[in-house]
């Protein structure tokens, strides 16, 4: 291997060449940058067409293997232009400011009830002119063909639930109380707080018309006939109020402790005394959680039962046992009156 190769050295290479070798003109550029060959010029180094170097150990004159250093020129004028850029960014001397690091506090707790919480409402649907659909069909007291809505003219009567909507449901318009959700609230010493809002209104506009609101609860895994459940009632031209488009609502606490079981569902029933619809939009039923109460609510039970109910409406207590009700308090402009034994419920 040569450290330096004169001009003779390269003509000798460039004989053995498989390519013609460079012109005079490309030479001369190699010789002034102080170069004597280009790896990739096959008139100086023979090469493969993998660009592997040709050796032939039995030729007369061997090949010669130049290695050359890359040179660079640097100028003043870039150097002087660097450094200007440089110094626009980076003042002397350089003075470095360490801030404390702040204490993270890594341990926390999930807050479990954000499974257990949740707000239930009414989808909207749309007919075939994209229009929304607000004005849903509810059963009727007595038989009528009013909420089937069919062409065979089927008949029903009776409360039905409302189709809400929410998270984690195991049927449409229903919560579900869970063993988790039971375990959770019982640990923490928590319970499950209910508030209702509908609002209706009917196709009759001359007589009254009377609706009502009930909490339903299926047990199928373990019954009882103890506790009590509620509805509310009002109406559209009677004692308790006039309005076409009535509201009704309830505030209701579990009893997580003594009367809740795995998969007890509840759901919210309906039911009107004529034709009439439930304004979805106005809709809803929020599930939270809640510490359990320690003093008397207003049905008089501690821990559980009603916080409120609506104005201009009647209150009554369902009990499990052959769902038999009593009318127990009556609300009208705010005053609420208790109405003691009296049975039965308008609808």
């Amino acid at each position: 291997m040569a450290k330096d190769a004169s001009v003779t050295d390269i003509q000798q290479v460039s004989q053995q060449a498989l390519v013609p070798i460079a012109n005079p003109e490309e030479q001369a550029r190699y010789y002034s940058l102080g170069m004597t060959y280009m790896s990739d010029n096959q008139s100086i180094i023979p090469r493969d067409l993998a660009g592997n170097i040709l050796f032939e150990e039995s030729a007369p004159v061997k090949p010669l293997l130049i290695i050359d250093p890359v040179a660079e020129q640097i100028t003043t004028i870039s150097t002087l232009r660097v450094l200007d850029t440089a110094f626009q960014y980076y003042k002397f001397p350089v003075s470095v400011n360490v801030e404390p690091t702040a204490e993270l506090d890594f341990d926390f707790e999930l807050d479990s009830t954000d499974i257990i919480s949740d707000r239930y409402i009414i989808p909207t649907t749309f007919d075939a002119q994209n229009q929304p659909e607000t004005y849903l069909r509810i059963n009727t007291s007595d038989a009528s063909t009013w909420f089937k809505n069919d062409a065979n003219g089927t008949q029903d009567s009776g409360p039905r639930r409302l189709p809400f909507v929410g998270r984690d449901q195991l049927e449409l318009g229903t919560y579900t109380i869970t063993q988790n959700i039971l375990d959770t609230l019982r640990a923490k010493n928590q319970t499950l707080k209910f508030t209702i809002k509908t609002q209706f209104t009917s196709q009759n506009k001359t007589q009254n018309v009377g609706f009502r609101m009930i909490i339903g609860r299926a047990m199928p895994e373990s019954y009882r006939a103890s506790g009590f459940l509620y509805e509310v009632y009002t109406e559209t031209k009677g004692p308790l109020q006039t309005n076409e488009y009535p509201i009704l609502e309830l505030e209701y606490v579990l009893d997580i402790i003594n009367d809740a079981a795995p998969y007890d569902m509840y759901e919210i029933n309906v039911v009107s005394g004529g034709e009439s619809w439930v304004l979805t939009d106005n809709c809803y039923w929020r599930i939270d959680v809640i510490d359990i109460p320690t003093t008397p609510l207003l049905t008089g039970t501690i821990g559980h039962g009603v916080y409120s109910f609506s104005d201009n409406s009647r209150l009554s207590e369902i009990t499990n046992a052959g769902s038999t009700s009593a009318e127990i308090f009556e609300q009208v402009n705010g005053q609420i009156e208790a109405l003691g034994d009296d049975t039965g419920s308008q609808g």
